[in-house]
């Protein structure tokens, strides 16, 4: 069964050459159309990865995260990457979250894919 990619970004578009590289490792990207159906669709498909905008509310944001670490029993930030408009220390610093899953956009696709497939089960989150 391919592992899912789970965007909840609507600017955030993947290149095809990367969704390619990602399927030939047997993951699967998805995509929402308003940050606000993260949570929702979080429980409704239980991705292995996550990618949510910096920018979406915090209270769902936490809420969405809370839910993964009850879900899966692993930390929430080790499954969670935070990308933005801003630099890695100021994403960082912004939500105290660690400085290494923190991506600034654009997301450079060798960064990503190493991180995806070195942090077993990890989610990804964006501004």
């Amino acid at each position: 069964m391919p592992q899912l990619l789970l965007i909840c970004d609507p600017p955030l578009k993947l290149g095809r050459g990367l969704i390619a590289a990602l399927s030939l490792r047997g993951m699967d990207v998805g995509y929402l159309n308003h940050a606000s159906e993260c949570y929702g669709a979080v429980q409704a498909y239980r991705p292995d990865f996550l990618i949510v905008a910096s920018g979406t509310q915090p209270a769902p944001l936490d809420r969405t995260m809370r839910w993964m670490a009850r879900a899966d029993g692993e930390s929430d930030r080790a499954r969670v990457f935070l990308t933005g408009d801003s630099s890695s220390a100021e994403l960082a610093d912004q939500w105290q979250w660690p400085r290494e899953l923190c991506l600034p956009r654009p997301i450079d696709a060798s960064t990503l894919i190493r991180l995806l497939f070195e942090t077993t089960g990890t989610i990804v989150a964006t501004t």
